[in-house]
């Protein structure tokens, strides 16, 4: 199964200047808690390991770069295609490239819909709702003056 999983603002920002341009700890609880489900195989661009800085611990890192050389808790993919086939189970954690190459792969998009609009400069591809349905969402939270919720949506057999 492959999920998408980001956090998006009203304009379906996901980064800026190379960013996160929130701070949400108990998000970032809910990524990692997440992720590390179903075999904690996650998938990232090559700018966002290089924005993140190291492994994420707990997890099967998987790195998509035509650059980049196998590390010490890394795996460089370079055959996307390949790399989905022989997964079972993956979460796709972006960045904007990457959620664009494996989005119609998607089987699941877990969201977390941050209510504000932070002027992104990177953005999560758009989606009809008839390609997906919401299958859960959750009441709005609060941290750090803002609204935020969690969607998960499915796509349709």
């Amino acid at each position: 199964m492959i999920r998408l999983i980001a956090a998006i603002d009203n304009k379906l920002g996901i980064a800026k200047n190379g960013t996160l341009p929130w701070t949400l700890p108990v998000e970032q609880h809910y990524f990692k808690e997440m992720t590390m489900r179903h075999g904690g195989i996650v998938l990232m661009g090559r700018r966002t390991y290089e924005t993140i800085g190291r492994p994420l611990p707990g997890r099967q890192n998987f790195v998509l770069s035509s650059t980049l050389q196998d590390t010490d808790g890394i795996t460089v993919v370079r055959d996307l295609k390949t790399f989905l086939q022989e997964q079972p189970d993956v979460w796709v954690m972006g960045g904007a490239s990457v959620y664009e190459q494996t989005f119609e792969q998607a089987d699941e998009l877990y969201i977390t819909r941050i209510d504000a609009d932070f002027g992104c400069d990177q953005f999560f591809p758009a989606f009809a709702t008839d390609a997906f349905y919401l299958q859960r969402r959750s009441p709005v939270q609060r941290e750090n003056n803002l609204n935020y919720l969690y969607e998960i949506y499915s796509r349709p057999s």
